[in-house]
């Protein structure tokens, strides 16, 4: 496993250093107190952490393809950038939340992202919903309101073997996703759960794209799907 070890540089501090764990998290070590302290990095394992004294700030760069900046006095995130390791082969919009978005990326990984300008154009509408309760009189939150918490990205990897070529959200379910991979396989994510449940039918080479199809009883739900094999 990959770990990294970063000691403090500030003039302060010389007994202060930061080193990662296996599965991606970081551990404030001070050796004066002979203490650990505990954060919640990535989601998978981090290639390198850089101290940067002026900002008391650390930067952290992981497999996970995020880049994210700490605060190391308060040791919370102050933002996150995203990145990508492959080309994006589809774009699904979620069905209930316009403003989330599912990647099919070249790099075997699938990227659950938030829409920028969409969510800060919600915001800006709560914010006069707000504005006009609180001139009636009324201190509660508009219902809709978009958190900036979630301004942030997930990593779909575990189960994927290949380059996930098409992606597509459930009708009705808003955790659920299926995807198809260039080589021939279908599977569905649950993001609550995080499992990754492979299709026992497949096709022999590329799937170009994939629908949720409702089935007579109007409950249930198939997945059709198209294949380099001309098959359906």
């Amino acid at each position: 496993s990959w770990i990294s070890l970063c000691w403090n540089e500030s003039s302060t501090s010389t007994s202060e250093l930061w080193s990662t764990t296996s599965n991606g998290d970081i551990l404030t070590w001070n050796l004066d107190l002979n203490s650990t302290k505990f954060i919640h990095g990535h989601s998978r394992a981090i290639f390198q952490l850089l101290h940067i004294p002026s900002l008391n700030a650390l930067l952290s760069i992981s497999m996970d393809r995020n880049i994210n900046l700490w605060d190391t006095r308060k040791k919370s995130k102050l933002w996150e950038m995203s990145t990508l390791g492959g080309y994006v082969y589809a774009i699904a919009e979620h069905p209930l939340d316009p403003s989330l978005l599912a990647l099919a990326c070249g790099d075997n990984s699938i990227r659950i992202w938030i829409n920028q300008e969409c969510v800060s154009s919600l915001e800006s509408r709560s914010s006069n919903v707000n504005n006009d309760l609180e001139r009636l009189g009324n201190s509660g939150s508009p219902p809709g309101g978009v958190s900036s918490s979630r301004l942030s990205a997930s990593f779909v990897w575990k189960g994927i073997t290949s380059k996930v070529t098409c992606v597509q959200w459930h009708p009705t379910n808003p955790n659920e996703l299926a995807f198809g991979m260039a080589d021939g396989t279908l599977a569905a994510y649950n993001l609550t759960t995080q499992h990754c449940n492979t299709l026992q039918q497949k096709h022999q080479s590329t799937v170009y794209d994939l629908r949720y199809v409702a089935n007579a009883n109007g409950e249930t739900y198939s997945i059709l799907s198209i294949g380099g094999d001309s098959q359906v």
